[in-house]
């Protein structure tokens, strides 16, 4: 691949990136506003307090205490349980499909013996498991970020109906 079609990969890539990380993280303060809630609605007069103690969670982390203090904090309704459920699922989802793209490690390689023929994004992870170390690789295409970016849009839109 010529360095000029590199770059105009590495352009065509950087923007659905760049959205999808910006559109994650007002997902992750819905979840973390929409906590902090909870122990307002039950006498917390200083949120910040709240927001403290949430602070240092990433996504996962974050997730599992929204999850807990909306079941503690709310006499959910049959409809309420299925969406908080709902909710759950996909941001589970969308935070592993979002680790993969953040904190990988992105090539950009000429795609031309594929049969897609595109210039993608490769990512290689690597991680620590009992028997040693585990590599996998994803391929990106812009298209396949832009999906992922409107599903993140549709948690953050499912947390907004919990909210009200």
């Amino acid at each position: 691949m010529m360095e000029q079609e590199v770059e105009q990969a590495i352009d065509r890539m950087h923007a659905p990136i760049g959205k999808l990380v910006v559109a994650f993280e007002h997902l992750v303060d819905a979840l973390r506003q929409t906590s902090v809630h909870c122990f307002e609605k039950h006498g917390l007069a200083k949120p910040s307090l709240a927001e403290l103690a949430l602070s240092g969670l990433t996504a996962g982390p974050l997730i599992a205490a929204f999850e807990s203090l909306i079941r503690e904090s709310t006499s959910l309704t049959e409809p309420q349980e299925d969406l908080l459920s709902e909710i759950v699922r996909c941001a589970r989802q969308v935070t592993q499909k979002r680790n993969i793209i953040i904190h990988g490690r992105w090539y950009w390689i000429d795609f031309a013996t594929f049969p897609e023929g595109l210039p993608d994004g490769l990512v290689k992870t690597s991680r620590r498991i009992k028997s040693g170390l585990k590599v996998d690789l994803n391929m990106f295409k812009a298209e396949e970020l832009a999906s992922i970016l409107e599903d993140v849009n549709n948690v953050h839109n499912l947390v907004r109906q919990l909210q009200n």
